[in-house]
Formats: C-alpha cells, sequence, structure tokens
C-alpha cells in the first residue's frame, strides 16, 4: 500500500500546480478548441446541434433572421450569444479538482459520534488509540475559503493512515482521471484520431494516444465497444473483445509496433484497390457483351431475335417484346412470338435473315454469365 499512497501523493501535487495554471488561463478569453471527438460523438453533437437550431427556430417561426442574435432583443434583452466572463474549459477543469478533492476528503472524514468515541478512548488507554489521523486532524476544520493547496494536505493526511487497499485503488484511479481532464486543458487535448481505418475490424476507430496519466505515451488503440477480431488465434479479442482492444506501440521491441500497423493499413488499402480493379474489369467485360446492334445510321439499338413459340429456351424470361398473335392460349402458345437477346461481341445473328440463333449464342451468353458475380457482400 505503501506504492499507492506515494502514487496519491505525487498525483495531488501535480493537481495543487495545475490548478494555479488553471487559474492563469481562466482570465483568457480565447476559448479554446473542442479537442479530441470521437467519429460517434462528433455525430452526436452535430445531430444533437441540428436539434437545437430546429427547436430555436421553430419558437420564432416568423423570422427569417439566421443565428441567435433575434434573441437579444424583445422583452429579454441581453438573452442571446454573451461572451464568457472566465475561459470556461480551465474553470471547468479547476472545478473538477477541488471538488474531486473535497468529495474524498468527506468520504475520509469521520464523523462527530465516531471523533468523540475515539478521544474518549484515546484518553482511556493511549495503546488502543486508533491508527487513523489523529483526532487533531479532524477536530480543525477547513475554513470556507481554503485552497486548493489546503484540502490536498488534509487529504493527504486522512491518506497517511488509510489502510484499505481497494480505497486507495479508488483515490488514486479518480485522482489520475481527474488530472487527465485538467492536462487536456493546460497541455492540450491527450488523444487524436487516426487518419485511416483500423485494419482489423475496419471502422474509423484508431485513436492516437500520447500521455496517459501526465506520461507520455505513442500508443495507437482502435477505441470503442465493438468487436474487433484479428487473425491471431491466440489474441484476447476472440474471447473478449470489448477488453481487449487492439494496440500498437512506437517501440522496436512491442509485440505489435506502428511499423506493422502501416504494413496492414497498406495491405488492406491494396486489397481494397484490387477489387476496385477488379470490379471495374467485370463491368467492361459485361458492357463489352451487352446485346446491341449498330444500324447503317449509326443508331445502337437491342439485338433481339424473334422465336418460334416451341424453341423458346430455358433461361428465356418474356418482356415487353413478346407479342401475341392471338390473345387465346398459355404463354407457351405457339401463337406467341418471342424475341430473345444476342449477344453482340460473342456472335450476333442478323435481324433480317430469319434465321434461327445458335442456343449458346443466346443471351446472357456464357462470358456475360461468368462476369454476373454476387457481390451483395462486399
Amino acid at each position: 500500500m505503501a506504492e499507492l499512497r506515494d502514487d496519491i501523493r505525487d498525483t495531488l501535487r501535480h493537481l495543487v500546480a495545475l490548478d494555479q495554471q488553471l487559474a492563469a488561463i481562466a482570465e483568457d478569453r480565447d476559448q479554446p478548441t473542442l479537442g479530441f471527438q470521437t467519429p460517434d460523438s462528433k455525430a452526436a453533437q452535430s445531430r444533437a446541434t441540428i436539434l437545437d437550431r430546429a427547436a430555436a427556430r421553430g419558437l420564432h417561426a416568423r423570422r427569417a433572421d439566421v443565428g441567435l442574435a433575434f434573441l437579444n432583443g424583445g422583452p429579454n434583452p441581453g438573452s442571446g450569444t454573451v461572451a464568457a466572463p472566465v475561459a470556461i474549459a480551465a474553470t471547468s477543469a479547476a472545478a473538477g479538482i477541488r471538488y474531486g478533492l473535497l468529495h474524498h476528503l468527506r468520504r475520509l472524514t469521520r464523523t462527530a459520534t465516531a471523533l468523540a468515541a475515539e478521544l474518549e478512548q484515546t484518553a482511556l488507554d493511549d495503546d488502543n488509540a486508533c491508527p487513523w489521523p489523529r483526532p487533531a486532524v479532524d477536530g480543525q476544520p477547513l475554513p470556507v475559503d481554503a485552497t486548493t493547496a489546503q484540502i490536498a494536505q488534509r487529504l493527504w493526511d486522512h491518506v497517511r493512515g488509510y489502510t484499505n487497499r481497494p480505497g486507495l485503488q479508488a483515490i488514486r484511479d479518480d485522482l489520475d482521471t481527474i488530472e487527465d481532464t485538467a492536462r487536456d486543458v493546460t497541455d492540450g487535448p491527450s488523444k487524436s484520431n487516426h487518419p485511416d481505418p483500423c485494419p482489423w475490424c475496419g471502422r474509423q476507430t484508431l485513436v492516437v494516444h500520447h500521455r496517459e496519466h501526465g506520461q507520455r505515451t505513442q500508443t495507437i488503440r482502435c477505441e470503442g465497444t465493438h468487436r474487433c477480431q484479428c487473425d491471431y488465434t491466440f489474441c484476447g479479442c476472440h474471447r473478449n473483445p470489448r477488453d481487449n482492444r487492439h494496440e500498437w506501440v512506437n517501440s522496436g521491441r512491442a509485440a505489435n509496433t506502428w511499423h506493422q500497423l502501416h504494413n496492414l493499413i497498406t495491405a488492406r488499402k491494396e486489397a481494397a484497390h484490387m477489387e476496385t480493379r477488379a470490379t471495374q474489369a467485370i463491368e467492361e467485360i459485361r458492357n463489352l457483351h451487352q446485346p446491341t446492334i449498330t444500324t447503317a445510321e449509326g443508331e445502337v439499338l437491342p439485338a433481339r431475335f424473334p422465336l418460334a413459340g416451341g424453341a423458346v429456351p430455358a433461361h428465356h424470361v418474356c418482356n415487353d417484346q413478346c407479342t401475341r398473335v392471338s390473345d387465346d392460349g398459355p404463354d407457351d402458345d405457339p401463337d406467341v412470338v418471342h424475341e430473345v437477346d444476342l449477344c453482340g461481341t460473342c456472335g450476333q445473328v442478323p435481324l433480317h435473315t430469319g434465321e434461327e440463333p445458335d442456343p449458346d449464342e443466346l443471351w446472357p451468353c456464357p462470358t456475360y454469365r461468368a462476369a454476373d458475380l454476387d457481390t451483395s457482400d462486399q
């Protein structure tokens, strides 16, 4: 537990220093950027903005002004867009530090009843004194205008005598989260979006981690709760994909390096490029074998050939070109004149000859059928 206490002590020192920096930043009216946002959070923010604007304009449907400047007039002047008195991000982070420390201090501070019982027991026998901080620590309440440094010192006085390991771990983790939030304001966002999709799941969820718990890192991780499984059988993503996320470290000694990530992304791009070229080539083949003929005037017309009723091939589907000599009888009646498409590349039968076409030359031709791939899953 000594290591946990040392971590908490170091974090408290960092929070006190960050609080002073945030106080200086709060005086600056230049608001920082939005910082890091995942694609999901960006989409959610866009939807919320659209709804807010629609609601604002719906309440003032008679006005054609764009924006919210019109809210400054009327019975509520000054209710539109106004400048913030301080930097909101810095003030919010400073408030998070202060009230986070106060929260843990309240949890560790004994009640008046417990303090009175300890005072009584300590007066009877010093050997049975509680290992908790001495009564004077809790007996002197913090002033109302206590600074962050004073609150941190009082919290450390309690942590020194706290012997519950899970409780110390919870305090350390919460203080680390508060420090990360404050450093996002003072040092800039600790994360950024990677421009390429994940090589395993194909989603735009790769995140570059520049800093974790105040330490500089160079890690790229696939963030999110979706399933992202790789081709390595013994990877934890096959057992628990939410807790085992794929990550790559900028180190030559790591199991997964940035160089390997670059190779995986390059291979995925090449495969997608080759698939696109293959699809385009198949489409060109299909266009070459479309059943068309060109007249003497240069007009391109469908190449169709009339068939007798008994010579209709099995793959023929009746269309608008199939006409009836009479309206009596089913579709296989000899009085029904069917027309079939012919391939203009494999072998075209002139329409004016009246010859029976070769069954191998009927549409769709073998080449067209071979190029008719099922791409519904791609």
